[in-house]
């Protein structure tokens, strides 16, 4: 998402970047366009951010030479975070946080995310997802970056002084049940996310 006309923010899903995105919708430099699903477009003449979730990948071959700025979150209450959000999105009804946990185990990695939608259908039927793709809510943080994007933390609360911008806390997830077993699948599958952005596993 463009915030000027050379500083891209890398939205992770589920790391606090609504609640960024929110600030610049408030000041109308940031519009939605949904008639390309989940695609966001900008005020700024002659930007186009590609979709909501894009990727340093994705931007950097039309924009090398802009500012790139993410924020990541600890692997752990991302993956309750992503929980909570399908639950508001009606996408998971029934399936218990454990259930869901187990089958992430089952079918993550054979890629099969399709599999962690209850409600799937759903995801044809309306324009919930970018393109009618969920994929990007369990990718793995560090496949939205690279070294050339500058990384703040979600916990540390220092994307806001750096964007010159007012903290706001705009999409509050609701209060669901996430107990039971979860932190040995989340430490197998986001290894590498504990790694790159040095995260305690004992946490």
């Amino acid at each position: 998402m463009h915030l000027r006309h050379d500083t891209i923010f890398i939205w992770i899903p589920n790391c606090g970047g609504t609640s960024i995105a929110k600030h610049y919708f408030r000041k109308k430099l940031v519009i939605w366009n949904w008639k390309e699903g989940m695609k966001t477009e900008t005020w700024l003449r002659d930007l186009e951010t590609i979709n909501q979730h894009a990727t340093y990948d994705k931007y950097a071959v039309l924009y090398p030479k802009h500012n790139y700025i993410a924020q990541v979150r600890n692997p752990y209450s991302r993956w309750k975070a992503t929980y909570r959000h399908l639950h508001k999105m009606d996408l998971i009804t029934t399936w218990s946080f454990e259930e869901y946990t187990e089958r992430a185990r089952r079918y993550l990695p054979e890629g099969r995310y399709i599999k962690l939608i209850e409600e799937w259908e759903t995801v044809w039927d309306t324009s919930h997802s970018n393109e009618r793709r969920l994929d990007h809510l369990f990718m793995p943080q560090w496949t939205f970056v690279r070294p050339e994007v500058e990384i703040h933390k979600l916990e540390e609360k220092t994307i806001w002084k750096r964007l010159g911008i007012q903290e706001l806390h705009l999409n509050k997830g609701a209060e669901i049940d996430c107990s039971g077993e979860y932190k040995d699948f989340v430490e197998d599958f986001y290894a590498r996310d504990f790694e790159t952005f040095n995260y305690d596993r004992s946490n």
